[in-house]
């Protein structure tokens, strides 16, 4: 995506028309944009110059949703800013499809013990889609001395490799919560999202027609806030990984992958949230502490299962520090210098 939209910039500035053209087609669709918009060449162009608004282009010929569909939405990790996402969580996928909830999370919204969160508040501001929900204690260090046992470095690609662990660990016990829920009902969900709180939703999640077996679907981009209020686009690659002995491999560039929001069926679901019981042994096999690098050989190599791009969403990651770029009056005074850009009013 990255190369075809430098290739249409410079078909653009050198007024290469019929190859401009042709590389904006491309473009369209690789978007998974239906037929009627990837040929209406006047369409493609306002989006190319920018004249729909983000939500509207990632909401183009939204179908009204299939109510027979039993989805179910697993929530996990830190609920850092889940007040201000928890609208447009409602609005875009918990009453579109009458999603039920599960929540595993620490009992604080942060590592800081300053901001405690309750079951009854969750049970409150969900409603009665809320199923079930757990908070704990974070114990950090349950995390560090995994991190120590395998040697791992203090920092891998920029990240804290706790992080990593903690954040699979939370995915597979909010699961593990659906799934005492499926048997204690009898029936398994048609679909399970697995995601965050702190990720804001800015269109409708579509789930129809994307019913393949054993497939991870995962959104086309991954948005990320930066301080000065630019929108980044962007989807992780996964790190290079060779293993003679197992006959695995992993090509540096080959497969990207979006770990904030993925869906699949029940079962599939149920396979790629048990990463955690792994990662020591992956790690021993020389897979990098990185997690769409750990998430892919999960889904791929180990359960056998595939992973599809789709344009099923459009999400922006919201932590507490871009309160000074999405509203201002309610920014930490720590973040004053990145509200320059922003009108007083």
């Amino acid at each position: 995506m990255k190369k075809l939209l430098q290739k249409l910039r410079l078909q653009y500035y050198k007024r290469q028309e019929r190859a401009f053209e042709y590389t904006l087609r491309r473009f369209a669709r690789n978007l998974m944009w239906p037929t009627e918009h990837f040929e209406n060449l006047d369409f493609i162009r306002d989006y190319y110059n920018g004249k729909f608004s983000a939500g509207f282009r990632y909401s183009l010929d939204v179908p009204p949703p299939d109510k027979k569909l039993r989805v179910a939405v697993c929530l996990s990790g830190f609920l850092r800013t889940w007040e201000q996402t928890l609208p447009a969580l409602k609005k875009h996928l918990i009453e579109r499809y009458n999603a039920d909830v599960f929540i595993y999370a620490p009992n604080t919204a942060g590592l800081k013990a300053d901001r405690p969160i309750s079951e009854e508040e969750l049970y409150a501001a969900f409603g009665e889609n809320l199923k079930s929900v757990t908070l704990w204690n974070y114990d950090s260090a349950r995390f560090s001395s995994q991190v120590r046992n395998l040697n791992i470095p203090p920092e891998v690609n920029g990240r804290d490799p706790m992080r990593t662990f903690s954040a699979l660990f939370h995915v597979q016990k909010a699961n593990d919560l659906k799934r005492e829920y499926e048997v204690k009902q009898g029936f398994q969900y048609d679909f399970v999202i697995k995601t965050r709180a702190d990720l804001a939703l800015f269109s409708p999640v579509l789930l129809e027609g994307k019913n393949a077996p054993q497939t991870v679907y995962f959104p086309a981009t991954s948005g990320f806030t930066d301080r000065d209020g630019k929108v980044i686009q962007a989807l992780s690659a996964a790190f290079p990984y060779r293993n003679l002995e197992r006959g695995e491999y992993i090509g540096a560039g080959d497969v990207f992958f979006n770990d904030v929001i993925t869906f699949a069926d029940s079962q599939t679901n149920d396979l790629m949230a048990n990463a955690y019981e792994y990662l020591e042994e992956y790690i021993q096999r020389g897979v990098l502490c990185n997690p769409e690098t750990l998430m892919v050989y999960h889904i791929c190599h180990q359960q056998r299962c595939a992973i599809e791009m789709q344009d099923f969403v459009m999400s922006m990651l919201f932590r507490e520090t871009d309160l000074a770029v999405w509203n201002p009056q309610k920014a930490n005074p720590q973040w004053s210098p990145h509200l320059k850009f922003l009108p007083k009013n």
